[in-house]
């Protein structure tokens, strides 16, 4: 039987093995994603570890304890995102506001780190990790914690009894 850290470490695994991973965060980072399979108190990851994620589980929903065999691994992503100059990038206004017209600014970061959250799934999603993945679920971050850029995700997997 997979134990549940065995599928973390897999999923792990799966995300320092892609490339698309690798490359993406060279380019806007300048070095690779630091992955981390659960973590301490003492140890964890803070901005001059960026970028990183850390996989560690989950609670599942009461009603959920008892189907078969479900549980959630939390995946959490944190970015501190520069733009194509190496300014901080806060904001990105889309349309400044006049007197006559309204404006539109949004988050600056959201963009990449949406980017890579989207790269480490479709890493995870494509490898086999010992059990069923049944649901991916996202949260998107709607105040920004600049420097560092938070994206959280989780997988809910089942592993079903044998006949």
């Amino acid at each position: 039987m997979t134990t549940h850290r065995q599928i973390m470490v897999k999923m792990g695994e799966a995300v320092r093995d892609a490339e698309a991973v690798r490359a993406f965060c060279v380019e806007h980072f300048g070095r690779g994603l630091d992955v981390r399979v659960c973590v301490y108190a003492a140890a964890k990851p803070a901005e001059g570890d960026a970028p990183f994620v850390i996989l560690y589980p989950e609670p599942v929903e009461d009603e959920l304890k008892n189907a078969d065999k479900t549980f959630a691994v939390h995946c959490c992503l944190g970015c501190c995102v520069k733009g194509e100059e190496g300014e901080k990038k806060i904001v990105k206004t889309v349309t400044e506001r006049t007197a006559s017209a309204n404006g539109l600014v949004i988050s600056g970061a959201d963009d990449t780190v949406d980017a890579l959250r989207a790269l480490i799934i479709d890493a995870i999603r494509a490898k086999q990790c010992g059990a069923i993945q049944t649901a991916i679920r996202q949260e998107e971050a709607d105040v920004s914690h600049f420097p560092l850029e938070w994206a959280d995700f989780s997988f809910e997997f089942t592993e079903y009894e044998a006949l």
